[in-house]
This record gives C-alpha cells, sequence and structure tokens, in this order.
C-alpha cells in the first residue's frame, strides 16, 4: 500500500503510454463506491503540508508546465471564450500552469490556491495576461461577495480542475461541490481533468480517485455529465487514466439553491 508520498508521486508520475480505455468502457474499479470516511478498513489519512511542500520544492505532482491536453483541446467550445463566455476559475491552482494557459487561450482567469508563495510567484504573470491570482481557501471561495475572498467576477463560465478535486481530502467532496456551485454562471461549463480515474479506493491518497462516477455522486442529479472521454495527450509517466470529462447543470431539474 502506498503512503502520502507515494501516492502523491503518482500525481506527476503519469499515465501508461497506451490509453487503457475507450469512452464508454466499464472498469471494475470505477464500479466501487466512494468509501466511509469513518471506516477503519481504510489507509490512515496523514495530514497534508501544502506549505511546507512547496517551501521544500516537493512538488511531484507539478509538471512544471500546463497539461498538454489544454493546447490539445484550444478552440473546442469548453475552452472557446468567444463561444461559451471568458472568466474561467481555477481553484487550487499551485504555480498556475494550467491557469497561465488558459489566459493565454483568451479567457480571463483567476487562480486560486491558499499558499502565499504561490500568489507571490504566479500573481504578477496572471495579472500580465489580464487575470489575478487570489490567495484564499478554495473549498470556502465565493465570487458574488466583496472581500479577500471574492473575485468581484460575479460567477465564472468556466471552471477548470486538475489535481484539486483529487488532491482534498474527499470528506471535503461536498464542500468542493458547493463551491462549484456557488462560482459557475448559469450555462457555464465546468471541466474537469479527472485523474487518477481508476485508481482503487483501497490504495488510498492523495491522489484520490477522480472520475464521472465521483463528479456525479459529488455535484449530484442537478447536474449531468456532457462528455466523458481518455484524453488526447494522457503523461506517459501517470500510473492511472486520465480522463477529460465536461459537466454541467441539468437543465431539466431545479437547483435547490434556485428555490
Amino acid at each position: 500500500m502506498l503512503g502520502v508520498r507515494g501516492a502523491f508521486k503518482q500525481l506527476c508520475a503519469g499515465l501508461p503510454n497506451q490509453v487503457r480505455s475507450t469512452a464508454g468502457t466499464t472498469h471494475k474499479a470505477l464500479e466501487l463506491p466512494m468509501p466511509d470516511p469513518s471506516s477503519e478498513s481504510q489507509p490512515p489519512r496523514e495530514p497534508f503540508d501544502w506549505v511546507g511542500r512547496y517551501r521544500d520544492q516537493d512538488t511531484p505532482w507539478d509538471l512544471g508546465a500546463a497539461h498538454p491536453e489544454l493546447q490539445l483541446r484550444q478552440g473546442e467550445a469548453a475552452l472557446d471564450p468567444s463561444r461559451g463566455g471568458g472568466r474561467a476559475l481555477v481553484p487550487g491552482c499551485g504555480r498556475g500552469h494550467d491557469a497561465l494557459q488558459l489566459a493565454r487561450l483568451g479567457f480571463t482567469v483567476t487562480g486560486i490556491d491558499r499558499v502565499d508563495q504561490l500568489g507571490e510567484e504566479c500573481g504578477p504573470r496572471l495579472a500580465r495576461l489580464g487575470g489575478q491570482y487570489l490567495v484564499v481557501d478554495a473549498l470556502a471561495f465565493d465570487s458574488s461577495l466583496s472581500g479577500p475572498e471574492s473575485s468581484g467576477a460575479g460567477g465564472f463560465d468556466l471552471i477548470f480542475d486538475h489535481t484539486f478535486l483529487c488532491a482534498i481530502d474527499p470528506t471535503d467532496r461536498p464542500r468542493w461541490a458547493q463551491m462549484v456551485e456557488r462560482n459557475l454562471a448559469p450555462g457555464g461549463r465546468l471541466v474537469v481533468l479527472g485523474f487518477p480515474a481508476d485508481k482503487p479506493w483501497s490504495e488510498g491518497g492523495p491522489p484520490w480517485r477522480t472520475n464521472r462516477e465521483e463528479l456525479e455522486q459529488a455535484l449530484g442529479p442537478d447536474w449531468q455529465t456532457l462528455l466523458d472521454e481518455p484524453l488526447r495527450a494522457p503523461l506517459a509517466r501517470r500510473d492511472w487514466e486520465e480522463r477529460w470529462l465536461i459537466l454541467g447543470r441539468n437543465p431539466s431539474r431545479t437547483s435547490p439553491d434556485s428555490n
């Protein structure tokens, strides 16, 4: 069984050269339910010192650049600011590689992380591209508020998640879903680079398994999956599958927040 350090090395250590599945294929690993966080059978969860890891440059999940999938999918509807709206939120963005790439694609980007050092590193670069970097708790972020936990954007057309949902404790996934609900504008899209999609829950995390079933479980029936497919540019070193997922609110249902 992997410890926290070994598990996180998988986060930059990538996927085999050949994708192990195609869209629509069912994996036994994907059929397992999310574990009960109180279950004694689950691996122990050690507190994770994000500030210390960045300070010590011990960040194997950091690719050193944006994920190549972003460049390959440039021009698709979900990544075209002229078609779907130009405001993008990247929660848990770390050193901002993906946030900067989205800004280069034409989005007005708000990147969020809670490590002060990261804001100092990435903030000026993102500002030069018309965006901003906020050092706040991403799970508590609310774009409708004024003050330090607000972007002033009043909702985003795109929320992009890569290595944030898989990094937080599974017990915080309801808070993650609430963050998405609060901050995504009507008609907006949630794009998730789902990794590790086929990792068994028994191997623990982080990274914790992130795939269509986990997203739909977290977000609930008011959301629908619009696209779920393997990456075109998977990272050759990652041990688990990566998937490209796009979700939006289900127009046939009414969100509880609107009642």
